[in-house]
């Protein structure tokens, strides 16, 4: 507990060595469906993390939403969006390289899907699925099968991608496979209306991920708000930070690289033992 001006402060923290070989961090997302919100100790323990905190900005209406920015575990991309930090810095990243360097800084993503060679869509995300208005690259980090996705979104058309070739354009609503070789894009009414009949099976295929930093470089990746203090120094342009008093989560890590603290603010509690002014 800390006292402040405006009152009582609880204040949970979680010490992390991260030079135990016994102990990784990484992003976890639902294992029931893509998307699917819960709470954070239903997704440590569906995921069997021993701890955990809230992480990555998310859509608050529904019962489903996508995290905002890259979220990578063990190289594997969980989630990447390209409509964040395009003009100005918003949405941070922690992330550690494949030699397990630490950084803090954001990501500006493109992502685009070429169909013998000619550039054909710009796709909004990887395995990020909110209101199907755009092009979503899908693979087996999402789901295994489309018909969860299917039962929410009835008009989905599906281009499949193994090896580099195109293999199915599906039927509206039709629901496929994502074997680990594979992946699709799948298109919501207004683009399947737009590009009916301009795929076909057999079309040399390649998506292609651009990004400020290189992601096959980069081993686990856990996205936020902004950056608030990088290299010891209040940045003067810190990126996205939510006004008024609520819960608040940060993430630090020390100067030496070998310590992680995991820090939660508890908020909007007033009245006796459980006050605390967030």
């Amino acid at each position: 507990y800390r006292l402040t001006d405006e009152g009582w402060l609880d204040i949970h923290i979680i010490t992390v060595d991260l030079n135990n070989g016994n102990i990784s961090v990484s992003p976890v997302l639902s294992k029931k469906d893509a998307g699917l919100r819960q709470t954070v100790s239903n997704l440590l323990t569906d995921n069997g993390a021993v701890a955990g905190v809230n992480s990555a900005y998310f859509g608050m209406t529904g019962n489903y939403s996508s995290a905002f920015a890259p979220q990578i575990a063990d190289g594997e991309i969980l989630s990447l969006d390209a409509d964040k930090n395009i003009d100005k810095n918003q949405f941070g990243t922690y992330f550690v390289d494949a030699n397990g360097n630490s950084y803090f800084d954001y990501f500006k993503t493109t992502l685009d899907f070429y169909v013998n060679g000619e550039r054909k869509l710009e796709v909004a995300a990887m395995n990020a699925i909110t209101e199907m208005k755009y092009p979503v690259y899908i693979d087996q980090n999402a789901m295994t099968t489309t018909a969860a996705l299917d039962t929410r979104f009835t008009d989905l058309m599906k281009i499949v991608v193994e090896d580099g070739i195109i293999t199915k354009v599906s039927a509206r609503g039709e629901t496929v496979n994502v074997p680990s070789n594979c992946y699709i894009i799948a298109l919501g009414t207004d683009f399947a209306n737009a590009y009916e009949g301009k795929f076909t099976v057999g079309q040399s295929a390649e998506f292609k991920i651009n990004t400020t930093f290189n992601v096959d470089n980069i081993e686990n990746a856990i996205s936020g708000g902004g950056v608030i203090l990088k290299d010891g120094v209040k940045p003067e342009n810190y990126g996205e930070m939510a006004s008024g008093k609520h819960p608040r989560t940060l993430l630090g890590i020390s100067q030496d690289g070998s310590t992680m603290k995991l820090i939660v603010v508890e908020g909007q509690r007033t009245g006796g033992s459980s006050n605390s002014a967030g």
